[in-house]
């Protein structure tokens, strides 16, 4: 087998990994491809996309900084949407913020906060 045929067999297996971590329930970088009336279309990086129902913004909107091209982490739904695989932006943010207070926790670092009155 000569060095391309190599390279080629490496990059293969790398995409096969992609695939694999795109599970539901699973955190992952994607690109904003494009915002419409249906929601936020992401690329998740393996020549698939993703979909973050207009819904997940009724209360505050979609965010200012959403723009095409922006990187954010996006969580995998078991749904499917139009062919587009349902992702969640709010459900990312949680498990990042919940996953950064754990980490905190188990290292014994403070954490800074702000305590809200209802």
């Amino acid at each position: 087998m000569d060095e391309q045929h190599i390279e080629q067999d490496i990059n293969f297996e790398k995409e096969i990994e992609k695939i694999q971590k795109i599970t539901p329930g699973k955190l992952v970088k994607s690109e904003i491809i494009k915002i419409n009336n249906d929601g936020v279309l992401v690329n998740l990086g393996i020549k698939s996309e993703g979909i973050i129902p207009i819904n997940e913004f009724a209360q505050r909107g979609i965010p200012d900084e959403f723009k095409e091209g922006k990187e954010i982490y996006v969580l995998i739904k078991p749904e499917i949407q139009d062919g587009y695989r349902v992702v969640s932006y709010n459900q990312a943010r949680i498990k990042i913020a919940w996953d950064s207070l754990l980490n905190s926790y188990k290292n014994k670092e403070p954490v800074n906060c702000k305590i809200l009155k209802n």
